[in-house]
């Protein structure tokens, strides 16, 4: 299935995180089609919102593929995240989320420092 945004397809780099899933060796992911496409959703909001502020960087310095798996990375492998939660958040708590995720996401290991607290965390103390 390839993503479509306002009724244009996205580029390919949007489309290839399935079969990167599916390759990945390093961790486990068992993710559901809906989170799947919640990640999408997520990674296309967050892509929308640099366009809208800077274009060139949302044209070739905003890795996708990147930015779906830290956040498949971190829901899979460390804690999970209220996914939904994360695509309707207001656009501070969603930008903080989503740099923390990318900053401080240790990919050798994929999860983050202990004292890192996301505010989408499903479980948080």
């Amino acid at each position: 299935m390839r993503l479509k945004h306002n009724g244009v397809e996205l580029p390919g780099h949007f489309n290839s995180f399935d079969a990167v899933l599916r390759q990945a060796g390093l961790h486990r992911y068992t993710l559901t089609p809906q989170e799947i496409g919640l990640i999408r959703a997520i990674v296309e909001r967050l892509h929308a919102m640099l366009a809208a502020h800077d274009p060139v960087k949302a044209a070739g310095a905003f890795d996708v593929l990147t930015m779906q798996m830290d956040i498949a990375t971190i829901h899979c492998n460390d804690r999970r995240l209220n996914l939904s939660k994360l695509l309707a958040s207001d656009a501070t708590e969603f930008r903080m989320d989503l740099l923390a995720m990318h900053l401080y996401t240790d990919r050798k290991i994929g999860k983050l420092p202990n004292h890192i607290r996301l505010q989408c965390e499903e479980n948080k103390l």
